[in-house]
């Protein structure tokens, strides 16, 4: 699940956004880029969430054609992930979160891809995530359904190209 998800837009710019009471649900990515994405720019955006915080993907539910293709031409940079906190409660948490509160964050950016679309020419830089639980906060893949569960519809010829990280923490 995700807080929000978009597909089929080029030349965008989602700049300055807060995402601040994400965290009470596990599973919860913030911001998912799937399919037909090109020419995009992420800046400036600060919070936290229940799983990655942004996920970059060509295909996402297998069927819906929108949600299918290439994502290419990408900007992140500049945002600041907390991540969660595995036993937050709707009370027991600030509205505004901040890294002396000891969240556990997921991971910062996924990318995976199937099928026969390409993911590339990503650059991801000046990007906070200092308090994680992972070993990775940047994960590049195939996305892993991909030959098992759902082979039909995962499987495919598609790739990752140039992915470019700077400045990670």
């Amino acid at each position: 699940t995700y807080t929000f998800s978009c597909s089929g837009l080029a030349n965008y710019i989602f700049d300055g956004i807060i995402s601040e009471r994400n965290y009470f649900v596990q599973n919860q990515d913030f911001l998912n880029l799937v399919g037909n994405m090109y020419d995009g720019i992420v800046r400036n955006i600060y919070g936290v969430s229940g799983d990655e915080f942004i996920v970059i993907s060509n295909n996402q539910l297998g069927d819906l054609t929108l949600r299918q293709g290439d994502v290419k031409r990408l900007l992140i940079e500049n945002i600041t992930y907390f991540g969660i906190d595995p036993t937050a409660t709707p009370t027991s948490q600030k509205t505004t979160p901040t890294f002396e509160d000891g969240f556990n964050s997921h991971r910062l950016v996924r990318i995976s891809y199937t099928k026969s679309f390409v993911v590339d020419d990503i650059v991801i830089k000046d990007c906070n995530a200092t308090n994680s639980k992972l070993h990775a906060q940047i994960v590049i893949s195939k996305l892993p359904y991909s030959g098992g569960v759902f082979p039909a519809v995962y499987d495919g010829d598609g790739y990752i190209g140039k992915v470019t990280i700077d400045n990670v923490n």
